[in-house]
């Protein structure tokens, strides 16, 4: 029997759900890493390792911060063409059959607490507005559920199944370094024999 698991990716951590091998989809928590997530979604599940993951970002997140969490999953154990990626906005959009439009509110600095425990950062909702729904926001545990929910077909980034047939390598190349090896050794041999004759 085959799991999905759904992540919502944000700063501070992911927020997941699963469809379980039962077919029920469960909220599973927030977590701080991408392994933490895995491990604990994974029980109840016959394999360690879900079928598919879907990564469901921010809609600012930059393509080298994308590029980090599809490698945290990969050393998770979760092969990349497993991986479906798809945009906080678009899965609400889906979700609910209305655009959506992010709102974006400006926040103050967190305050310290000099004499005592600093407190928890915690994740931000995604508030978005719809047409006729108006204004709604979402904690990134309900994107996550909302994403199995309704799922899709497209995603962000597709990457194609590792193939069986070897790599060939380029011979022109291969001329091209033992030409310069060979270049390299005759200088050698010419700079030794001048040496040696003064």
């Amino acid at each position: 029997m085959t799991w999905t698991l759904a992540l919502t990716a944000t700063p501070l951590g992911l927020g997941t759900a699963k469809l379980g091998a039962s077919g029920i989809i469960e909220i599973t928590g927030f977590f701080p890493e991408v392994d933490r997530a895995v491990r604990f979604s994974a029980e109840g599940e016959e394999t360690r390792v879900p079928d598919k993951v879907v990564l469901i970002i921010e809609s600012d997140l930059q393509p080298h911060e994308l590029k980090w969490y599809l490698g945290e999953l990969v050393i998770a154990g979760i092969p990349g063409h497993n991986v479906q990626v798809r945009n906080d906005v678009e899965v609400l959009s889906t979700a609910l059959g209305e655009q959506a439009t992010l709102v974006t509110y400006p926040t103050a600095a967190p305050k310290k607490n000099f004499f005592g425990p600093q407190p928890e950062p915690r994740p931000t909702p995604v508030t978005v507005s719809f047409p006729t729904l108006g204004e709604r926001s979402y904690e990134r545990v309900d994107v996550a559920k909302l994403a199995l929910e309704f799922p899709t077909e497209d995603s962000l980034v597709t990457m194609p199944p590792p193939s069986d047939t070897p790599v060939e390598l380029n011979p022109e190349r291969n001329i091209n370094t033992t030409r310069m090896v060979l270049i390299l050794v005759l200088a050698l041999i010419v700079v030794l024999a001048v040496v040696f004759l003064l």
